[in-house]
């Protein structure tokens, strides 16, 4: 009888529906993490980079905030963070370093096993694009930690979040400005919490995820918001290194004006289907297509065509493969692409 009630709930909980505009979302953001990818391996970089990057990562902060849970206990909530983060990352941490050494001995590179433990020592490594993974995985943990003691005292829960957090946020923020790295990306995580509770906010405390009495003032929200964004992004800033040539301030303004106009932008949308399932699948292109980038580019280049178009066709070429590379993925792949569960939940 329980183990039929079991089934029932997780079937129940399986088939529960998605949010249609939050893949949308997705999709916008992944499609910048790999344009900016892209960018870095071409040397060409756009106008619209500094823009985008005040709020690239503050909007996978912040969505990832949307959704977090606390499931039934720590020990659930930790099997589930592992299976959707911690061992994606091992897994292709692994895998592109076994790749490199395979390629060493045909002579293609040189491979020094120092390059296995470059993730504790520095901040580049194989596959660097997965740092993401291990950073919100360590901002879950803390987050869940701060959640438990925020509830202690329900009256004042959003205050004793919001103050902690950005308590963090000052801390990564000033470490950054002073130079000082944190191992394991820590500090980039202290300087990403603001968002993160930000995002928790949102979907426990508004109805941001639901159609509302203020959905029909998104047009010029979503106005305001972009013009805000372009306007204050007055330099770059790199999360996955903690340098930031902005003011405090401006940081978490940007982040969170171009994360609500991308946010508003797919409400509007709702479902566009190329983006929406990219978005659903981010962490597949997430996990793959920093490696893909030479294949792609090289490829493109011998067409003679100039930077920018280099750049654009690799965009397109690169994306639409994927509706490929994921439905391989999920079958051959889905324990190490957050797809399938290794630990029993």
């Amino acid at each position: 009888m329980d183990s039929t009630l079991q089934t029932q709930k997780n079937s129940t909980i399986t088939s529960k529906p998605r949010i249609e505009f939050v893949d949308l979302a997705k999709g916008f953001c992944i499609i910048l993490v790999v344009f900016f990818h892209l960018q870095i391996y071409t040397g060409y970089h756009t106008t619209f980079d500094w823009m985008a990057r005040s709020f690239r990562m503050p909007l996978y902060f912040i969505l990832s905030g949307l959704f977090f849970k606390e499931y039934e206990g720590f020990l659930g909530f930790l099997k589930r963070k592992t299976n959707k983060l911690l061992i994606p990352f091992i897994a292709f941490y692994l895998l592109a370093n076994l790749v490199r050494w395979i390629a060493s001995l045909f002579g293609v590179i040189t491979y020094s096993w120092e390059t296995l433990f470059a993730f504790f020592f520095e901040r580049r490594f194989p596959n660097l694009a997965i740092w993401f993974l291990w950073c919100l995985f360590s901002m879950n943990l803390i987050f869940y930690g701060i959640l438990m003691l925020a509830k202690k005292n329900s009256k004042y829960q959003i205050v004793i979040m919001l103050v902690l957090c950005f308590l963090l946020g000052t801390l990564g923020y000033t470490l950054g400005q002073k130079k000082i790295e944190l191992p394991l990306f820590w500090d980039t995580a202290c300087t990403a919490m603001p968002f993160f509770c930000l995002g928790y906010i949102l979907n426990k405390f508004t109805d941001i995820l639901r159609p509302n009495k203020w959905d029909k003032y998104i047009l010029p929200m979503i106005l305001i918001l972009a013009l805000a964004t372009k306007l204050l992004a007055n330099n770059t800033l790199d999360y996955k290194n903690n340098v930031y040539l902005m003011s405090f301030p401006r940081i978490y303004i940007c982040g969170i004006c171009g994360t609500l106009c991308v946010l508003f932008i797919a409400k509007v949308f709702k479902k566009l289907p190329l983006i929406s399932y990219w978005g659903r699948y981010s962490i597949i292109i997430l996990v793959t297509h920093y490696e893909l980038r030479p294949l792609f580019v090289e490829t493109v280049r011998l067409l003679g065509l100039p930077d920018w178009g280099t750049l654009l066709v690799s965009l397109v070429l690169m994306m639409l493969s994927y509706l490929l590379i994921i439905p391989l993925m999920i079958k051959f792949f889905g324990y190490i692409t957050a797809q399938k569960d290794v630990i029993a939940v």
